[in-house]
This record gives C-alpha cells, structure tokens and sequence, in this order.
C-alpha cells in the first residue's frame, strides 16, 4: 500500500498511532485494521502479527518510512504503526 492509498483508507476513520496504542485496541476488540511501515523492527513487527492473528485482524504493510506516514497523517513525529478502529 502506498501514502496515497493510506489516507483514503484513514480519512474519515478514528486511529491511534504505536505499538502500544494498537495492542490496547486489539484486546479490547476495537481495532478493524492495522498498519505497519516497511522501517518497523522485526520483533516488534512479530509481536503484533501474534495479536493481530489471534483476533483476525489483517495487517496492511505501507511502503514508506516513519516520516512519509507522518507527514501523511499530519503529526509531528514518526509513526511505524497505525490502527483504524471500529466505528
């Protein structure tokens, strides 16, 4: 998936951004999708495919850096994961 393809997909969704942020939304069944850049760490990335295998939750890797998917996103600082949760 490219930037241009990510924020169709975001535009009128609720996100959270980080590892942390996106396991919280898995647990508690809130997240529909998760976004992962092509820099994320190995292990981080692992960790989150467990989670996201054991809810069924599909994972979508962008190719961009950190710094393109927050420039995309609007924020000031760099962004490896990204959830769109439930409505």
């Amino acid at each position: 998936m490219n930037i241009i393809e990510l924020k169709k997909e975001l535009k009128e969704s609720k996100t959270s951004y980080g590892i942390r942020e996106s396991v919280r939304a898995i647990k508690k069944g809130k997240a529909e999708k998760i976004f992962i850049s092509k820099n994320l760490p190995k292990e981080k990335e692992e960790e989150i495919e467990n989670y996201c295998k054991v809810s069924k939750i599909p994972i979508v890797k962008i190719d961009a850096s950190p710094e393109q998917i927050a420039e995309a996103c609007k924020e000031e600082f760099n962004i490896n994961i990204i959830c769109k949760q439930k409505k």
